[in-house]
């Protein structure tokens, strides 16, 4: 089963763009853009492990990218 997951991210003003590309080399990533609205990067991240990997993943590799400010994460459930 594959577990799903979308990020909202909220950047620095200016860093958008670096930060979209740092995004793009996380294996785990699978699409990311750059919005309009409040948040500023929308990622959709799909891995074959359980949620609790995915939520180590936002936290470890996500967080750590220079110019995130804030994340929402958003749990694909299946009902």
């Amino acid at each position: 089963m594959v577990s799903i997951a979308f990020v909202m991210l909220n950047i620095k003003a200016g860093r958008v763009k670096e930060v979209l590309e740092e995004i793009k080399k996380i294996p785990e990533v699978k699409e990311a853009f750059a919005i309009t609205g409040p948040k500023d990067i929308i990622v959709r991240i799909e891995s074959d492990k359980d949620l609790d990997s995915i939520a180590k993943l936002i936290v470890l590799k996500l967080h750590e990218i220079s110019g995130v400010v804030k994340s929402e994460t958003y749990f694909v459930i299946n009902i």
